[in-house]
């Protein structure tokens, strides 16, 4: 599906998309909740996230934040919320398409023509959101391109992979990585430049990946702790983002994946249970 193809949806706000279902958090969007309760990045992503990649759940399996009134975050909520009945999918070359998703057993939201995906995304005010996701992809896409540059004379990477593969194939959460705590990381580099870390979530995210960029471009092959870092932030950015981060470490010290693969894997939508 296009963004002009005809569809619309009726949300009742039964709750049931917020049961059941993996809500990934980018860095930007953790942003925004943090500063929506009033927390660091740094105690949000604690109490508030699984290996500060997805929204914890309660032992239910409901979203932490939906309440008796409904979601208690609502106007800071994740892209994937914003997107639901719909997921969205981005190439490799940028080019996006969108797929609708079957509606949660018993929801009696109604699905219809009298808009279309481009009007569905404007009512819920997507475009920053997707905006924000394409940046933080394209810095993955460089994480992904220096991790698999440097396999070949890192054993320990590869064998990094391998068990966040494993971990992610037996639908664990890969191990969180500290470099996408935005207040930690990002403000340890404000505070490097004698700088003041922005408090706008989308003025804090880009120094976020100013800083990140800043970290690549500084790393050494022989550096102490390479390994762990670069395959903790290759798989725990990758799954934030809704990428198949499984799909791309196959055989990653074997066989780059090429385009086709790197496009089946990079998926932003829904990840139900």
């Amino acid at each position: 599906m296009s963004r002009q193809i005809p569809f619309s949806y009726h949300c009742s706000r039964c709750g049931r998309c917020c049961a059941d279902m993996r809500i990934q958090v980018n860095p930007y969007e953790v942003c925004r909740l943090a500063r929506r309760l009033g927390l660091t990045t740094t105690h949000f992503l604690a109490r508030h996230t699984v290996s500060g990649v997805h929204l914890a759940t309660r032992p239910d399996r409901v979203c932490g934040f939906l309440s008796s009134a409904g979601c208690a975050v609502h106007p800071d909520r994740p892209l994937v919320c914003r997107l639901y009945p719909l997921a969205r999918h981005v190439t490799t070359s940028g080019r996006e398409r969108f797929a609708c998703l079957l509606p949660r057993p018993g929801s009696p939201g109604e699905f219809g023509t009298a808009g279309s995906v481009e009007d569905y995304l404007a009512a819920n005010g997507a475009e920053p959101f997707l905006a924000e996701a394409d940046a933080w992809l394209a810095l993955f896409g460089r994480v992904h391109s220096l991790f698999q540059a440097l396999l070949a004379d890192h054993s320990l990477l590869a064998a990094l992979a391998s068990d966040i593969r494993l971990e992610l194939l037996q639908d664990r959460p890969p191990p969180a990585s500290p470099l996408l705590d935005t207040d930690r990381f990002a403000g340890e580099h404000c505070a490097a430049l004698g700088r003041v870390l922005p408090a706008d979530p989308a003025e804090k995210s880009l120094v976020h990946r100013q800083a990140l960029e800043h970290w690549l471009h500084g790393l050494h092959p022989q550096r102490e702790g390479l390994d762990e870092s670069l395959a903790r932030l290759v798989g725990a950015l990758g799954v934030c983002l809704g990428v198949n981060v499984a799909a791309l470490l196959q055989d990653a010290a074997e066989t780059p994946p090429g385009a086709s693969e790197r496009d089946e894997a990079l998926r932003l939508g829904a990840e139900f249970l």
